[in-house]
């Protein structure tokens, strides 16, 4: 079966489309699997958002096929903050340096105001660009 440009085999083998939240409720990715324990793994291992996770939400479906549609859909309808792929309107994830001690300390304040870090950065180049 082919899906776009790519080819798939559909198997009886189950294909997952997960959710990450941050502890806000605010989506932070959609992505799609076969293991979604082994790819929460790589997620933490390389993305820095990852710190942010605080729950996942996972649904199975029969292939990969209807998975890598239900997956497109829930990144065109839900925006999540950290998926590129499938965006009508791509962003690109930047980043900055900070020292160990100024982001443990936002970190801290952000997760015990239940806010993300990435909403302050947001809110801050916001603020920033309105002030002349």
């Amino acid at each position: 079966m082919t899906y776009g440009r790519f080819k798939y085999r559909t198997n009886a083998l189950r294909t997952y489309v997960y959710r990450l939240y941050a502890a806000t409720g605010e989506l932070l990715y959609v992505g799609m699997t076969g293991n979604v324990e082994m790819r929460l793994r790589a997620h933490r291992a390389s993305k820095l958002w990852a710190v942010e996770i605080a729950r996942i939400d996972v649904t199975p479906y029969a292939d990969r096929v209807a998975a890598l549609d239900a997956e497109r859909q829930a990144i065109l309808s839900e925006s999540p903050t950290h998926n590129i792929q499938h965006r009508s309107v791509k962003s690109r994830l930047h980043t900055f340096r900070v020292s160990d001690e100024l982001w443990n300390e936002a970190r801290a304040r952000t997760s015990s105001e239940g806010i993300s870090i990435s909403e302050v950065a947001r809110a801050g180049l916001r603020d920033y660009l309105e002030a002349e």
